[in-house]
């Protein structure tokens, strides 16, 4: 891994947790981060949540950039994964919602993504979904 970002399965559930540093920048870690996630997307042997925790970072008009082409114009976009169930984040900054108002409007039949303003939402979210799939 890094220390820029740590990637946890968390136990008995479909839900992976990503947890990026204070220093996490979109430029250039987000190709790593998704590389990362999608190589366990690839094992896995169901769709999972990706709750992405982006609390700690701060986020100016070039990572918006960044993030609106890798998400809407590559090939590899995580949130293309075909074991992706739902991608969950968890902030409050406004430029981050700006980003996916963006993205979301660019992406034809893209993944919708959740926002919470904390982890412990973002999770009740995640577990309610897979309780109404049981």
């Amino acid at each position: 891994m890094t220390d820029k970002f740590t990637i946890t399965r968390l136990p008995s559930e479909p839900i992976l947790l990503c947890q990026v540093a204070p220093y996490y920048s979109p430029n250039p870690n987000m190709e790593q981060l998704d590389a990362a996630v999608s190589a366990i997307l690839d094992r896995a042997d169901e769709s999972l949540f990706c709750v992405s925790d982006l609390t700690n970072i701060t986020f100016d008009d070039s990572d918006l950039l960044v993030t609106v082409a890798r998400s809407t114009v590559e090939e590899q976009a995580l949130w293309r994964h075909p074991k992706l169930r739902k991608l969950v984040l968890v902030t409050s900054l406004p430029i981050i919602h700006t980003a996916l108002d963006t993205i979301q409007a660019r992406t034809a039949g893209g993944r919708h993504v959740e926002v919470f303003e904390t982890l412990d939402e973002a999770l009740v979210y995640c577990r309610a979904q897979i309780a109404a799939d049981a």
